[in-house]
């Protein structure tokens, strides 16, 4: 089905629901956060900003197994420099200044027989810890993905099948570019779990690429190891990997130290959940969680990469506190 006369019809059917959707109550759920952030480039060129952000989701029943969904993003940066360190999660091609909001995801949920299908505009998470795409942290137009992901479970095997296009009309890349994958997790017994991923990532008007990805997580009293590999069929540069350990000093709070790697064409278009340049990067992120009440957290995180491209260092101190409701 074509794009345009995709959303025309989620549009369409989300005009024609909503009196009867929002007649009954409306689970409304959200966040608030505010971030500090300190990047420093190759020891100098140090910025300082504060990210503000605003998630609102929104569910509305429109028979059992059918709802609707819709999310609100908001997000403010402030200081001087409004570049990638910054911690801006909007485009800054669709929002001028330092400030977006949008109504960014929208869609319909179909539940039967213990599977789920979504359907419509959403965020993407493909590898179990996000090493191969992660949009799911970003804000406003022109971000997601419009596809169908199902999801269900077939005995110990967890498996969800995902079908998308990439929504990326006016960030001067390439756009539209289609993605096919299946992904799926096994716990042969209690504290393993086994994941792996295939995918297919068609870009417009260039090459195809197959993606793969295989993941370990492993639970020992208080810690939790977890690890990920993957590969493209790219000619050069095609490998990526993340390994490291979540440790639970107490009910409240956890220390965590992950080390990556991720070559340019070894994730999906440059959406890995790790910080990731066009040449590839590669580096360590470590911090600590810190839950002050049930809808409190505080997470403390420090990174220090550098680009596998032309070798330049960053080191970023990132503080964010997060309300949820």
């Amino acid at each position: 089905m074509k794009k345009g006369l995709f959303i025309t019809l989620l549009v369409v059917l989300f005009t024609l629901v909503s009196s009867v959707a929002f007649a009954d109550p409306v689970d409304l759920t959200g966040q608030v956060s505010t971030q500090y952030r300190f990047n420093n480039v190759n020891g100098n060129d140090g910025s300082h900003n504060n990210v503000t952000t605003l998630i609102l989701n929104a569910k509305a029943n429109l028979a059992p197994n059918f709802e609707l969904y819709a999310r609100f993003g908001a997000q403010g940066v402030s200081g001087p420099n409004q570049n990638y360190w910054s911690g801006r999660n909007f485009n800054s091609v669709d929002y001028k200044g330092n400030f977006a909001a949008d109504i960014d995801q929208f869609g319909f949920i179909y539940k039967n027989s213990g599977a789920t299908y979504t359907v419509g505009r959403q965020g993407l998470y493909l590898g179990q810890t996000g090493l191969l795409y992660d949009d799911t942290f970003l804000i406003g137009k022109h971000q997601f993905v419009d596809g169908v992901t199902a999801t269900d479970t077939f005995g110990k095997v967890n498996v969800t099948g995902v079908i998308a296009q990439e929504d990326r009309i006016g960030t001067g890349t390439n756009t539209d570019n289609k993605i096919y994958a299946i992904s799926g997790t096994y716990s042969p017994f209690k504290p393993l779990v086994l994941g792996a991923t295939l995918a297919d990532y068609s870009v417009v008007n260039g090459h195809s690429t197959n993606h793969y990805a295989v993941s370990g997580a492993y639970t020992y009293d208080k810690a939790v190891f977890s690890a990920e590999v993957a590969g493209s069929s790219a000619t050069n540069r095609n490998s990526a990997y993340d390994y490291g350990v979540n440790y639970n000093v107490s009910p409240k709070a956890s220390v965590f130290v992950t080390k990556f790697k991720v070559e340019a064409n070894g994730d999906i278009g440059g959406m890995t959940t790790f910080d990731n340049l066009t040449n590839g990067e590669q580096g360590l992120y470590y911090g600590v969680n810190y839950k002050f009440a049930s809808n409190t957290n505080m997470n403390i995180l420090m990174v220090n990469d550098k680009s596998l491209g032309d070798g330049t260092k960053n080191t970023s101190f990132r503080g964010t506190l997060t309300f949820t409701f």
